[in-house]
């Protein structure tokens, strides 16, 4: 009892002091939070400071009566949902249809009865906890439908990356592998015709990789494994598949990684951040462009990691949009390259897992620069 009570405020009306003697006597071992007025004018004011739950307003009071507070309090939109039990005289059954006519739920009789006070107190508390509760689940209900809404969206989405997007890498490969096995080409088309299935083959894997890990992400089903990384080694790695994407667009691929750096992370999610970076800059480079990638010591704990382009840039809008989460509209590249529109995305969601975050700074037609920094593994760790 006390545990449900001790944030419930009652507001106690009346110029008579032994009647309040008595309320509070009923209402003391309940543990409620009781203010008292002795006039309509303090009721009014106690109103604005306490912003009780409950009122037991009498009615008939000098100066301004109780059905003067109850207008009162009901012509404000802060106070009007308080609700009123008004205290009336046994015979005084006009003002108890005046009392509900002017908004009061409920009324005591005097001389007062204890089980009768408490019961009718109970039964207005119990109803403002059940339309608190059926708020609260209200929210709850809108939360969770705007959560099912999103996640509809995402999953049509999805399937439109799947549908689309994916379909021409793969509509590729297969006509490449057709007209490799009917075998009317000379060895030097062949050799060209099976760089481009490769080059397909990884364009696709690449883009559904990134859509099976969005999807695991959304179900929280990606754990984060720490360990110690050659940082130099893993980037060349991970760039090494993208450099014939490069190459096509004659983008020249420069690098200028300590290669005594070693980074504490996990292997699989930083892979998936660098290639993301540079398959992007790839993708929205013009032919003939550069894109550079260095590492600077920034502190005894902590390797700056940049990818900067010469692409065709962001606007301030473009960027605050690439920090949304969830899937993105896909844009095509300089030679309509296609994407997923999740690569950013898993970006910034695996280095919040690093303790890192995704920085980009861009000029539109001059490049951009996307940043994050890593915690450098110390050995005695």
């Amino acid at each position: 009892m006390e545990q449900k009570n001790s944030n419930t405020r009652i507001l106690l009306v009346d110029d008579n002091p032994k009647n309040l003697q008595i309320l509070i006597s009923y209402l003391k071992n309940h543990h409620y939070q009781i203010s008292i007025a002795t006039n309509g004018s303090d009721a009014l004011e106690q109103v604005a400071v306490v912003r009780p739950h409950l009122i037991l307003l009498d009615i008939m009071m000098p100066g301004m009566d109780g059905f003067e507070v109850c207008v009162s309090l009901k012509s404000n939109p802060e106070t009007e949902s308080i609700p009123v039990i008004f205290i009336t005289a046994m015979a005084e059954n006009e003002h108890k249809l005046k009392g509900f006519e002017l908004g009061g739920v409920d009324y005591i009789t005097k001389p007062f009865h204890k089980l009768e006070v408490m019961a009718r107190i109970e039964t207005q508390l119990t109803m403002i906890r059940q339309k608190e509760d059926l708020l609260a689940l209200n929210s709850e209900l809108l939360t969770s439908n705007k959560m099912l809404e999103e996640a509809n969206d995402s999953k049509e989405k999805l399937l439109t990356v799947i549908g689309h997007d994916l379909r021409g890498p793969i509509g590729n490969i297969n006509n490449l592998l057709h007209l490799i096995r009917d075998n009317q080409l000379d060895a030097s088309d062949r050799d060209d015709l099976l760089d481009e299935t490769i080059k397909s083959v990884q364009n696709a894997y690449f883009m559904l990789e990134n859509l099976l890990f969005w999807a695991k992400s959304q179900r929280d089903e990606i754990e984060f494994y720490s360990e110690e990384i050659d940082l130099a080694a893993h980037i060349d790695d991970t760039i090494e598949p993208l450099i014939p994407l490069a190459a096509d667009k004659d983008i020249i691929i420069t690098t200028n990684i300590d290669s005594n750096v070693a980074v504490l992370g996990d292997s699989n999610m930083l892979t998936i951040v660098i290639r993301n970076l540079i398959s992007n800059a790839i993708k929205f480079t013009p032919r003939g462009g550069n894109i550079a990638i260095r590492s600077s010591v920034v502190n005894p704990e902590t390797v700056r990691i940049e990818v900067k382009d010469t692409g065709v840039g962001l606007t301030a809008d473009q960027i605050a949009g690439l920090y949304k989460p969830g899937l993105h509209k896909s844009e095509r590249g300089t030679q309509n390259e296609k994407g997923t529109g999740v690569g950013l995305s898993l970006c910034s969601e695996f280095l919040e897992h690093h303790g890192s975050v995704l920085n980009i700074e861009s000029v539109p037609g001059k490049g951009s620069e996307f940043s994050f920094s890593l915690k450098l593994f110390l050995h005695h760790q």
